[in-house]
């Protein structure tokens, strides 16, 4: 007599929204998402500073974390340096996935060669596109290896496997960036914008911007953008246009000059900048608010 005994999974991944590589520029800000699956972040390269509801916390090198299903989350790159990191989002309702939540995981080699395994059969097998950041879309290619599908399931498995008998982590809120950077960050931002208000009749550059703050360019751009949702250069063409725009309504200065002031090289510049922000060129303008 033979026995038939029932293999039960403990973890079963039903199915695969992204696995890629990612790199982070020294500047680069998230876009923020919450989605009903879960979504795993390693980081490979470089430092990551994580936003998971109102917690602030840092990823290192080596390191994971888990978004758990209908969690919002950010991302961005930290320390003013650029970082590399993977992405893993699927559907999994084990409840065992439970003891991976708040939680920063440290990976050995056998967790590490699981995930390499999965992004390199992922690029094999599919065709990304992105629908709108940071959506994207997985098609399968025609000439995706055989059986790519099921190496990924297993690898996901496995890996999740790994990690809970590994049990190597620390909480969350053991790496929170403190409340002092983040209060530090919006009083540079401010000074930021009392700088371009106070200089708009000059041909002020990011350099400038960054020195009279006393850091560097690109940590300028970065903790603008995460405060502000906009870039510098974006925020200070839209000041230079509200200025532009109650100039014209004083009636006091021609288009030219109205460039000029506002540290633009030419006329022609100054229209285009204009349109694109306003919808209407100066002289439209000039004309709708003299009705």
């Amino acid at each position: 007599m033979f026995s038939y005994h029932k293999l039960i999974p403990q973890f079963d991944v039903d199915s695969l929204i992204n696995a890629s590589y990612y790199h982070m520029t020294d500047a680069f800000q998230g876009f923020g998402e919450s989605h009903d699956f879960w979504e795993l972040v390693y980081c490979d390269k470089g430092e990551v500073a994580i936003q998971a509801a109102d917690n602030h916390y840092l990823l290192r090198a080596g390191e994971m974390v888990f978004h758990c299903p209908n969690e919002w989350h950010d991302a961005r790159s930290y320390g003013d340096r650029p970082a590399d990191v993977i992405i893993l989002a699927f559907t999994c309702s084990s409840p065992y996935m439970s003891m991976f939540e708040k939680k920063i995981l440290f990976l050995g080699p056998q967790e590490k060669e699981c995930l390499s395994s999965i992004v390199e059969e992922s690029e094999a097998s599919y065709a990304y596109f992105d629908i709108e950041p940071p959506y994207i879309n997985l098609i399968k290619k025609d000439n995706a290896p055989f059986g790519s599908e099921q190496v990924i399931k297993s690898q996901l498995e496995l890996l999740l496997i790994y990690i809970s008998r590994r049990n190597d982590s620390v909480l969350t809120s053991t790496r929170e960036i403190s409340s002092n950077n983040m209060r530090q960050h919006e009083r540079l931002v401010e000074e930021a914008k009392q700088y371009m208000n106070n200089h708009l009749e000059e041909k002020i550059s990011l350099k400038q911007i960054a020195s009279s703050l006393g850091i560097s360019v690109s940590l300028l751009k970065r903790i603008f953008r995460e405060q502000t949702k906009s870039s510098v250069i974006t925020y200070l063409t839209h000041l230079r246009i509200s200025e532009a725009k109650r100039l014209i309504r004083g009636q006091n200065l021609n288009f030219t000059q109205i460039a000029e002031v506002l540290g633009y090289d030419n006329i022609h510049y100054f229209s285009s900048q204009f349109k694109k922000q306003t919808g209407m060129t100066p002289t439209e303008y000039a004309r709708s608010v003299r009705k």
